[in-house]
C-alpha cells in the first residue's frame, strides 16, 4: 500500500512576505503654489520622536479647526499614527482632513490616498478599492500614480489579478518614471507570478540583484519551473547579502520542498534542517518539522519520524497541518504491521462520532480517508475477525461505491463469507466486483474464487456469467450426447442466459439440448423457453416461436405436464397479440383461464385478454375484465396494471370522473408503485380535460410535492400557464400563477405573462416591482422574443429608480446582448443621461460621444452633440467644451439650436477670461432671437471687463431696441447702462432708461428702484 503525503503549496510560503514587501510608504511630492503660502511648519518624524509630536499636533488641531494650518496638522498626525501602524487612528485624522480640506485639493487627496492605504493594511480591500478609485482621478500624477499603486496592491490581495494587471498598467500611463521604481517593479513580477508567467516574473525579480526580497521572489519563480540549479544558485546570492533571517529561511523552504518532490530525500534535508531551529520563524519552523517527519517516513525511520510528529501535536496543536500529522501517525503502525495498533490508531482518525479528529484540511478527505478505512478492513483480515471485515466492508461499499478500493473490499468481502460457509453472500460479492471494477485486478481473483464458490451454489442466472467457459467446451466434446448430466446443464446454462435476457444465446442453448436430448422430461420447458426466446428477440422471430410453443403445448400433453401444457396456452396467447392476432389471442387466453387452476397466471391471462378486448375496441368488456383483476386477485401483480388501464379507457372515453376514481384507487393502494406515480399524474390531466384549472392546479401540487423530479412537471404548468392566458385571469390566484411560472422556465407562455405582468406595473411606475418580472424574463428565458424588451426596461426602471450606475450598466448589458434591436440607439443615449445624472461628466461625455459616432443620423444626434458639450462644460473641461460646441456648428450649421451655442461658447470665453474672443462668439448670435438679446448683455459685459466703458455703454444701449422687452438680461442690461451714465455723473437720457426699466420689468422689487429713481430725477416730487 503506498501512503499519500501532504503537498505545500509554494504559493502559501511565497505570501508569508507579500504584505510587508508591498507597504510602501508614500511619498510626499510638495505643496501646490496657492498651499505652500500657509503650511510652512516642518514636522519632525524621526523614529522615536513620534508620541512627543502627537502631544504637539492634539492641540494645534483642536484649537484650529478650520484653519489649513489645523488640517496640516491633522495630516502630519495621521502620518505619524500610520508610522505607528496604528491605522485605525490614522484614518479618522485623514478623514478629518478629508471632510474640513475641500479647497485644499492637494491636501486632502494625500489624506485619501493615505486613507485607502490605511484600509488595505487593515484587510479592508473593498474600502481601499472605492477610496483609491477616487484618488487616481488626481491631477496630480503622483499622486495618482500611488492611488493605482494602492489598487493593484489590493486587488492583488483579492486575487484578481487581471484588474491588479490594468491598475499597474495605469500606474505607468499616469506617470512613466514609476516603471524603473523598486517597489512597482516588484508589484509588476508578482503579478506575473500569479498568473503562472514565472520566465516574465523572475526577469522583474532579478533586476534587483541587491535586493533581498527581489532574490527571494526569484528562488520562488525557479521553485515553480522545477529549475532547481538556478533557484540554488539565487539562494547562494541570497546567503551572501543576508546571512540570515525570515528571507532566508522562507526560501531554503521553498528549494527543500522542489528537491523533495523530486525524491531526493538527503538533499531536501540539508534545506529544511536549519528552518528546524528553535528561533526560526513559527510557521516554517512548523512546516519544515513536518517535511522533515515525512522524508523520515519515506526512508523507514519511522521511530523518528513518530516523535516528530507527536512533539508537533504536543507543540502545535491546534494548527491546521494537525490532522495530516494524525494520519501519518496512523499510517505507521500499517508499515511496522502492528495490527492493533493499526486498528486502534486509524480507527481513531476514521471516526468522526466521537469528535477525535476533524477530516484533514490540507490534504483531500476523498483520497485518504477511504485508505485509511481500508487498512482498518486488512487488519481485522490479518487478525481472522471475518464477522468485522464483513460489517466494515458493506459500510465501505455504501460509502465509496465508486472508489478503486472499493474493488479490493469487495474481495476481501466475499474470502470472508467463504470462511463463514456463507456461499451465497460470497458469490454476491465476488459478482458484484465483477460487475463494478471488472478492469481491476482483484476482479481475476474474484472469478476464479466465484467459480469454486458455484459448486455449492443453486441458483442459474449466476451460474452464467461463470460457466461460459464451460458451455463452449461443452460445444466441441462429442461425449455430452452420452452424458446426461452434461444435457441437463445445457438446459440450465440456457436458462441462465435467457434470465440475464442473452436470447440470441439462450435460443442457441435450448436448440442444442432440444435436438440432444429429445426424449428428456425438461423438453416442454426447453421448447416453452425457446419460444419465448425467439419472441423476444422481434417480430421477424415470431412464427417460430408460435410453432415452438405449439411444440410445448403436444410435447407436454404426451408427457401428462398438465401445468406446461396449460402454460404453453398462455404464453401462445401472447405471441399472437404480439403478431396482433387480437382475436386468436383471446380465444388461448380464455382456454388458459378455463383450464388452469394457477391463479397467479389467472390473473395475468384476464388482464391480457382485457387488452386483446381493448384492441378491439370492445371497452365496455375490456374494463369488465380488468374490474375481475381488481376484485378477484388482490395480491396479484397485475391489479396496479389493471387499475391503471381502467382509467386510461375511461379517460379516453371522456369519462373524466371514473378515470379520477380508477387512479384514486390505484394510488390508495399502491401508494409507492411506479404504477401510483403514473395515476397521480393523470388525476392532473382529467381534471384539466374537465376544465376544472384550479382542481389540475390543486393536484399539480400535490403531484410536485412527492415526485419533484418527474421531467412532466414543466410540460404540465406550460399547459395551465396556457389555459390561464386563454380563460383569463379568474380560474388561479396570484401566488398559484406564480408558483407556476417558477416550475415553467424556458416556457414561451410563461415569459408573455411575465412581460403582461411588468409591462402593466411599470405603466403604473411601481418600477420595483415592474423589474422583478423583467428580470425573471431575463434569467429563465434569455432566448424568448420578451427576452431584449425585459433588458431594455430592466434598464428603464433602474433609471426611473434613480439608480443610475445600475442603470447605465443595464442599459449596456441590452445592446450587447441584442445589438440588432430597434431600442439600441435609445439605451446608448440613455447610457450617457445616466452617467450625467450621476455627475460623473467624464463618462457622460464619453457615453454622449459613442452615440454620435454608431448613430450620426438619429433624431437625438443633435441632443447628444449638445450634451457632450454640457458635460465637458459641467467638468470644467472648457477648451473640450468649446470644441464641442463648435463640432456642433459644423454638424448642424442650420440647426435652430444653433444661436443657443454661438451663445455658450461665447460664454466660456468669457468665464475663460478671454474677452475679446467672446465678444466675437456674442456678435456672431443672430438677431432677431431671444438669444441675441442675452448676447448683447454679455458684449456689455465682457467690455466691462475689458474696462472699456464706452463701448460698453454702446452694447447697453443697443438692448433699448431690442426685445423682448421682460427679458432679464435686457433689464440687467439697461440697469448697468444707467450705472455707467451715474458714474460719469450724467443724467442724460436717465429718465428715459428707468421709465423703460419700470415699465418692462415683471421684477417687483427692479420696477420700484426704478420708479424711485425717476422721482429723484424729478427733484424728489
Amino acid at each position: 500500500m503506498n501512503v499519500r503525503l501532504t503537498i505545500i503549496e509554494p504559493s502559501k510560503i511565497l505570501r508569508l512576505g507579500l504584505l510587508g514587501l508591498l507597504v510602501c510608504s508614500f511619498s510626499n511630492v510638495g505643496l501646490q503654489a496657492q498651499e505652500k503660502k500657509t503650511f510652512t511648519h516642518m514636522a519632525d518624524v524621526r523614529p522615536g520622536h513620534d508620541d512627543a509630536l502627537l502631544d504637539i499636533f492634539k492641540p494645534i488641531s483642536e484649537q484650529f479647526d478650520s484653519e489649513f494650518r489645523a488640517l496640516g496638522t491633522a495630516y502630519t498626525t495621521g502620518e505619524v499614527l500610520y508610522d505607528q501602524k496604528r491605522y485605525d487612528d490614522a484614518a479618522r485624522n485623514f478623514s478629518v482632513v478629508i471632510s474640513k480640506g475641500r479647497k485644499y485639493s492637494y491636501l486632502a487627496d494625500s489624506a485619501r490616498l493615505r486613507l485607502a492605504q490605511s484600509n488595505l493594511l487593515k484587510g479592508d480591500t473593498d474600502e481601499a478599492l472605492r477610496i483609491g478609485r477616487d484618488v487616481a482621478s488626481s491631477p496630480n500624477k503622483f499622486i495618482s500614480a500611488e492611488a493605482w499603486y494602492t489598487i493593484a496592491r489590493a486587488y492583488l490581495a483579492k486575487g484578481k489579478i487581471d484588474r491588479a494587471e490594468d491598475a499597474y498598467k495605469n500606474i505607468l500611463t499616469v506617470n512613466p518614471i514609476y516603471e524603473n521604481l523598486l517597489k512597482v517593479d516588484l508589484l509588476a513580477g508578482l503579478i506575473s507570478f500569479e498568473k503562472g508567467t514565472y520566465l516574465d516574473a523572475a526577469s522583474h525579480f532579478q533586476r534587483h540583484g541587491d535586493h533581498i526580497p527581489s532574490l527571494y521572489y526569484s528562488i520562488a519563480c525557479f521553485c515553480q519551473m522545477k529549475d532547481i540549479a538556478k533557484a540554488v544558485s539565487a539562494y547562494q546570492n541570497l546567503l551572501a547579502k543576508a546571512k540570515k533571517g525570515a528571507w532566508v529561511d522562507r526560501a531554503r523552504i521553498l528549494i527543500g520542498e522542489a528537491i523533495y518532490q523530486t525524491h531526493d530525500y538527503d538533499l531536501a534535508m540539508t534545506f529544511f534542517g536549519p528552518v528546524s531551529r528553535r528561533d526560526a520563524p513559527v510557521e516554517l519552523r512548523i512546516l519544515a518539522l513536518y517535511r522533515l517527519a515525512c522524508i523520515d517516513f519515506k526512508k523507514k525511520n519511522y521511530t523518528r519520524c513518530e516523535l516528530t510528529l507527536q512533539n508537533l501535536l504536543k507543540d502545535y496543536g491546534f494548527h491546521p497541518l494537525r490532522t495530516d500529522w494524525m494520519y501519518l501517525l496512523a499510517t505507521i503502525p500499517v508499515y511496522e504491521r502492528d495490527w492493533q495498533r493499526t486498528i486502534r490508531d486509524e480507527g481513531r482518525y476514521t471516526s468522526s462520532s466521537h469528535g477525535v479528529a476533524p477530516a484533514p484540511k490540507s490534504i483531500p478527505p476523498e483520497q485518504l480517508v477511504p485508505e485509511a478505512e481500508f487498512r482498518v478492513i486488512w487488519a481485522y483480515m490479518a487478525l481472522g475477525s471475518y464477522h468485522e471485515v464483513i460489517k466494515l466492508t458493506d459500510k465501505f461499499f455504501h460509502k465509496y461505491a465508486k472508489n478503486p478500493l472499493t474493488g479490493y473490499a469487495l474481495l476481501l468481502q466475499g474470502v470472508a463469507y467463504d470462511q463463514v460457509s456463507d456461499m451465497d453472500r460470497a458469490i454476491d460479492s465476488y459478482q458484484t466486483l465483477v460487475d463494478l471494477f471488472p478492469q481491476s485486478p482483484a476482479a481475476g481473483k474474484a472469478v476464479y474464487l466465484m467459480t469454486l464458490s458455484l459448486h455449492r451454489a443453486n441458483e442459474s442466472s449466476r451460474i452464467v456469467s461463470a460457466l461460459n467457459h464451460m458451455n463452449e467446451g461443452l460445444q466441441r466434446q462429442e461425449v455430452t450426447k452420452s452424458d446426461e448430466w452434461r444435457k441437463n446443464t445445457l438446459f440450465w446454462i440456457a436458462e441462465g442466459y435467457y434470465s440475464i435476457q442473452d436470447y440470441p444465446h439462450a435460443e442457441q442453448t435450448y436448440h442444442r439440448f432440444v435436438d440432444l436430448a429429445p426424449d428428456n422430461a425438461l423438453i416442454p420447458y426447453a421448447l416453452e423457453g425457446l419460444a419465448a426466446s425467439l419472441a423476444a428477440q422481434g417480430p421477424e422471430k415470431m412464427d417460430q416461436a408460435k410453432v415452438y410453443e405449439q411444440q410445448a403445448m403436444q410435447r407436454a400433453a404426451e408427457l401428462n405436464n398438465n401445468a406446461v401444457a396449460s402454460d404453453a396456452k398462455l404464453q401462445l396467447g401472447k405471441i399472437l397479440f404480439n403478431q396482433k392476432n387480437f382475436d386468436g389471442a383471446l380465444a388461448q387466453m380464455d382456454a388458459f383461464i378455463h383450464d388452469s387452476t394457477d391463479t397467479v397466471r389467472v390473473a395475468e391471462a384476464l388482464y391480457d385478454s382485457g387488452m386483446s378486448l381493448y384492441n378491439q375496441q370492445y371497452y365496455t368488456e375490456a374494463l369488465a375484465r380488468w374490474k375481475q383483476v381488481i376484485d378477484g386477485y388482490r395480491f396479484s401483480p397485475y391489479r396496479s396494471q389493471a387499475y391503471l388501464q381502467s382509467g386510461r379507457t375511461q379517460f379516453g372515453l371522456g369519462h373524466f370522473d371514473q378515470a379520477i376514481a380508477a387512479y384514486q384507487s390505484l394510488a390508495a393502494n399502491y401508494p409507492n408503485s411506479p404504477e401510483a406515480q403514473e395515476a397521480q399524474f393523470q388525476i392532473i390531466q382529467s381534471y384539466y380535460n374537465k376544465g376544472d384549472i384550479r382542481g389540475a392546479y390543486q393536484q399539480l401540487t400535490a403531484f410536485k410535492n412527492v415526485y419533484p423530479a418527474d421531467e412532466r412537471i414543466k410540460g404540465a404548468c406550460e399547459m395551465l400557464l396556457a389555459a390561464y392566458q386563454n380563460q383569463g385571469q379568474g380560474n388561479l390566484h396570484s401566488a398559484e400563477l406564480s408558483d407556476l411560472l417558477r416550475c415553467a422556465p424556458g416556457s414561451n407562455t410563461a415569459s408573455a405573462i411575465l412581460w403582461e405582468r411588468g409591462a402593466a406595473l411599470f405603466n403604473k411606475k411601481d418600477y420595483s416591482a415592474a423589474q422583478k418580472y423583467f428580470q425573471r424574463i431575463m434569467l429563465s428565458y434569455p432566448n424568448d422574443e420578451y427576452a431584449p424588451q425585459a433588458y431594455f426596461y430592466n434598464a428603464e426602471c433602474y433609471f426611473f429608480l434613480q439608480n443610475w450606475d445600475q442603470a447605465a450598466s443595464a442599459y449596456k448589458s441590452f445592446y450587447i446582448n441584442y445589438p440588432a434591436d430597434k431600442m439600441v440607439a435609445q439605451a446608448m443615449f440613455q447610457v450617457g443621461v445616466s452617467f450625467f445624472s450621476q455627475k460623473d461628466y467624464q463618462k457622460a461625455a464619453e457615453g454622449f460621444d459613442e452615440f454620435l459616432k454608431r448613430f450620426p443620423q438619429n433624431p437625438l444626434a443633435k441632443d447628444a452633440a449638445l450634451n457632450v458639450a454640457l458635460c465637458y462644460k459641467k467638468a470644467f473641461r472648457l477648451d473640450e467644451a468649446i470644441r464641442s460646441y463648435q463640432n456642433y456648428l459644423l454638424l448642424f450649421p442650420n440647426d435652430p439650436k444653433a444661436t443657443f451655442v454661438r451663445l455658450q461658447i461665447g460664454t466660456i470665453h468669457a468665464s475663460k477670461g478671454n474677452f475679446a474672443q467672446a465678444i466675437k462668439d456674442f456678435e456672431s448670435v443672430p438677431g432677431g432671437t431671444v438669444e441675441r438679446t442675452e448676447a448683447q448683455y454679455h458684449i456689455g459685459e465682457a467690455y466691462e471687463n475689458l474696462h472699456q466703458e464706452g463701448e460698453a455703454q454702446q452694447a447697453f444701449q443697443r438692448l433699448m431696441s431690442l426685445g423682448p422687452r421682460d427679458n432679464e438680461f435686457r433689464i440687467a442690461g439697461l440697469l448697468e447702462l444707467a450705472k455707467i451714465i451715474e458714474g460719469k455723473g450724467s443724467t442724460q437720457g436717465l429718465a428715459t432708461i428707468y421709465s423703460e426699466i419700470a415699465s418692462s420689468s415683471k421684477n417687483q422689487e427692479i420696477v420700484q428702484l426704478a420708479q424711485q429713481k425717476l422721482k429723484e430725477l424729478k427733484g424728489g416730487q
